[in-house]
């Protein structure tokens, strides 16, 4: 009897602390430790200055023709616009955008 009355009680506070977070916003502190949440399906990486034979420094990106490319599919999708409007990113900054295997985009600026 003990143990099931145990049980329930700590199945009912760990439904809670569940539940708790998905009904409260964004603390200021969670925004400050792991960034604002958009749940737009849109990742933004923020390329810097990095060593060269890294994949993510600016040099990989920037050639002219993909940059040219990847704004051109940015001006062409709305939500991506959206997106980009919300985390106050520029067009002309976009460096590249790829496919998530999510189904999202991820979107390289700089």
């Amino acid at each position: 009897m003990k143990r099931n009355l145990l049980a329930a009680a700590i199945g009912i506070l760990m439904g809670a602390s569940i539940a708790g977070p998905t009904n409260a916003g964004q603390s200021d502190v969670s925004v400050f430790l792991f960034g604002r949440i958009y749940n737009d399906g849109v990742t933004a990486i923020s390329v810097s200055e990095g060593r060269s034979e890294d994949e993510r420094h600016p040099s990989y990106f920037l050639i002219p023709a993909r940059m040219r490319i990847a704004q051109q599919i940015v001006m062409g999708d709305a939500s991506l616009l959206d997106a980009l409007a919300r985390r106050d990113i520029a067009v002309h900054n976009v460096l590249w955008v790829q496919a998530a295997a999510n189904g999202g985009k991820v979107i390289y600026y700089r």
